[in-house]
């Protein structure tokens, strides 16, 4: 699991490619920031299309690890990326709204079965980029199944790393002196939020690369022929 860390510099234009998804996040957090009367609904729209295309990148990351042999060959953000980020914001929506009504008469059981099969999920979304692969549990179940340890400890990677990765830059932040609530100044760009959405749009990209790896690797399609291979073994 620790090659999630490193594997990226194996792409020769990885610099480039990195580059492009950290200016986005960059713009998209900056914009974000703008709430005054008159950008705020730009400002949405903006950060709202950033996120669907960082998702459609972050699944195409995901296969390109599927689908790798010996090199990995990550894809450069571009036109397909909106396209697999609208998919899957809208299969998102659908399973968390879903799972969401079904919790307030279930105990948030459903909510909690969600949670911890959505990287299984995740994985066969990537396969075909359809939106009702978010409904593929029985899919996911094969994938937990055919090595729960494996799963498991990619899931406890996903929950402490990011608990780490949280806590470090909330710790960061409170010893430079800056709150959360502070970054959002009524449409002023200060040169704190400049600072601070740079480095979490860094942040961000770099995890982007290192999630898509954990998940990715939960099984890898090039040892079989076909998706339908793998299932039905």
């Amino acid at each position: 699991m620790g090659n999630a860390f490193v594997y990226m510099f194996e792409d020769k234009n990885f610099g480039i490619k990195f580059f492009c998804v950290f200016a986005l996040v960059s713009i998209a957090l900056l914009v974000g920031n703008l709430q005054n009367n008159n950008s705020t609904l730009i400002s949405i729209i903006i950060s709202s299309l950033g996120g669907i295309i960082t998702l459609g990148y972050f699944i195409e990351c995901i296969k390109s690890v599927k689908t790798s042999f010996n090199k990995i060959h990550l894809p450069f953000i571009g036109i397909n990326s909106v396209l697999v980020g609208i998919k899957a914001s809208i299969g998102a929506l659908l399973i968390n709204a879903i799972a969401g009504f079904v919790s307030v008469f279930t105990l948030y059981i459903p909510t909690m079965i969600v949670a911890l099969v959505s990287p299984a999920l995740l994985s066969v979304f990537s396969d075909e980029y359809k939106i009702k692969s978010y409904f593929a549990f029985n899919k996911a179940a094969y994938i937990i199944r055919e090595d729960f340890g494996k799963y498991f400890s990619t899931l406890l990677a996903l929950i402490f790393y990011t608990t780490f990765v949280t806590t470090a830059m909330y710790l960061l932040l409170n010893k430079l002196g800056i709150k959360p609530e502070d970054l959002i100044t009524g449409g002023q760009i200060t040169l704190n939020i400049i600072a601070v959405s740079i480095f979490f749009a860094f942040v961000y990209t770099y995890n982007l690369y290192v999630f898509a790896f954990w998940i990715g690797d939960l099984y890898k399609m090039n040892r079989y022929d076909t998706e339908d291979e793998y299932f039905q073994r």
